[in-house]
C-alpha cells in the first residue's frame, strides 16, 4: 500500500514496531548513525497510518545505544523501548528500558546488568502495568551469556529476574504472556 524510507548517511536499522492503542500511529524503534549524540543512538519514529512522519526522537550519550523492542502500552500513555546502551551503563553493555508518551517525551528510564554485555530483545506490557522482558546476560557468568527473563514493574523497577543456561551463547528472542500468568520464551 505503501513504502517509506528515513534515515540519512550513516547506518540506520528498525527493530521494532507498535501501534497506538487507537490504532491511530504506528511507531518504530531502531538504531541511527545518521542522526543523534555519538557513535549511534536509540532512534524512535511515529508515522501515521499512511507512513508519514509524524515525529522522531534520538535517545543515548556518547558511546552505542540501540532500540530492539517497543511495546505500547495497555493505558494508551505511550510506549516502552528496550535494547541496550553503552552510554547509561557499563561499557560492555547494559540493558536500557525508557518509557516515552505518545510524543515521544522520556518519562523514566532504568538500566539493568552488570560489568559484563547484558541485552534485550523483547519486552511485552500487560493489561496490570507489569513488563515482560527477555534478552542475554553475562553477568554471574565466567565465559557466555545466559538467557535472561525480567519482570519489571509500570516504572520499570525489577520484581523478579531469572537467568537460564545450556550452552555458551543462550539468550531469548521473543516472549509472549499465558493465560494463567506466565510466558513462554
Amino acid at each position: 500500500l505503501w513504502r517509506r524510507t528515513f534515515g540519512g548517511l550513516g547506518e540506520d536499522h528498525a527493530y521494532g514496531v507498535a501501534v497506538s492503542s487507537d490504532n491511530k500511529d504506528i511507531v518504530v524503534a531502531g538504531f541511527t548513525r545518521s542522526k543523534g549524540y555519538g557513535k549511534g543512538d536509540m532512534w524512535i519514529l511515529c508515522l501515521d497510518t499512511e507512513g508519514v512522519l509524524a515525529w522522531e526522537r534520538i535517545y543515548g550519550g556518547g558511546m552505542d545505544d540501540r532500540a530492539r523492542t517497543i511495546t505500547a502500552t495497555p493505558q494508551g500513555d505511550g510506549y516502552v523501548v528496550a535494547g541496550t546502551t553503552q552510554s547509561k551503563g557499563a561499557l560492555e553493555g547494559d540493558a536500557w528500558v525508557i518509557k516515552i508518551d505518545q510524543d515521544g517525551q522520556q518519562r523514566w528510564g532504568q538500566t539493568f546488568g552488570g560489568k559484563g554485555e547484558d541485552g534485550i530483545f523483547q519486552i511485552s506490557a500487560h493489561a496490570d502495568g507489569s513488563l515482560l522482558a527477555t534478552g542475554y546476560t553475562d553477568t554471574g557468568r565466567p565465559e557466555g551469556f545466559n538467557l535472561w527473563l525480567l519482570k519489571l514493574d509500570a516504572y520499570g523497577n525489577v520484581i523478579w529476574e531469572r537467568k537460564f543456561s545450556k550452552s555458551v551463547f543462550d539468550a531469548g528472542t521473543a516472549i509472549e504472556p499465558t493465560a494463567d500468568g506466565g510466558c513462554i520464551v
